[in-house]
């Protein structure tokens, strides 16, 4: 065995019996029982000559480990695919929540009754999963989405009543983060509002924006 730092190439060859050449004639003049042993021989000088040289030095260097990458993780330790499993399942939470507190009111007649629901939930990726929202480079409390991404999350939220259904109107519902109990709240305005009832919230609406911004105006003038 060669010393161990004696490198592969200064390594003492591996001795092998020689093994005598013999022509095409003399080969075919062999006995059957001296032409295996010849065989067998040429075999044994062949396997010899392959065995790698690297096999014969004990400290050679071993295979680097091979590393994985650890998966992302959320600030409550949720890897990844569990932030998106917990965001389908309170995507069907928030469906039946706000379905629950949908309730007949007379205000339902022009959309206006508002609708609330609070939901606790193991961090904000789930919340942000679930409403398909961008994650923030800091801190938030609230933010708006249009009725179409909320419902597109969420579902076209339908309660049948007596006379009718009641469904959530207006353009945009608002959802509100508290990290301090990790919880979140969604709310907005639903109701039963008839295309004449549209109408006339749509100009009381406008009626009472022109009269704000003549006031802005008159004051600033003055």
């Amino acid at each position: 065995m060669p010393p161990k730092h004696m490198s592969a190439l200064e390594a003492p060859a591996v001795k092998t019996e020689k093994t005598e050449t013999r022509t095409m004639d003399q080969l075919l003049a062999l006995g059957h029982e001296t032409l295996a042993k010849h065989a067998f021989d040429l075999q044994l000088s062949l396997a010899a000559l392959q065995r790698p040289a690297l096999a014969q030095i004990p400290n050679s260097a071993p295979a680097a480990p091979t590393t994985v990458a650890a998966m992302p993780t959320s600030t409550a330790g949720l890897t990844a695919r569990e932030v998106r499993s917990k965001g389908h399942e309170l995507r069907d939470k928030i469906y039946r929540g706000v379905k629950q507190v949908m309730k007949w009111q007379n205000s339902c007649k022009l959309g206006r009754s508002r609708f609330s629901y609070s939901s606790g939930v193991a961090c904000e990726d789930v919340v942000l999963a679930a409403l398909r929202l961008p994650k923030p480079n800091k801190s938030w409390k609230q933010k708006k989405i249009s009725i179409w991404d909320f419902q597109d999350c969420v579902g076209d939220i339908v309660k049948s009543i007596r006379y009718g259904s009641l469904r959530i109107t207006g353009q945009n519902v608002l959802v509100k983060w508290n990290p301090d109990d990790n919880t979140f709240t969604v709310s907005g305005t639903y109701g039963k509002p008839t295309v004449a009832d549209m109408l006339a919230a749509a100009e009381a609406e406008a009626e009472v924006e022109d009269g704000g911004e003549g006031e802005a105006e008159a004051e600033a003038e003055a």
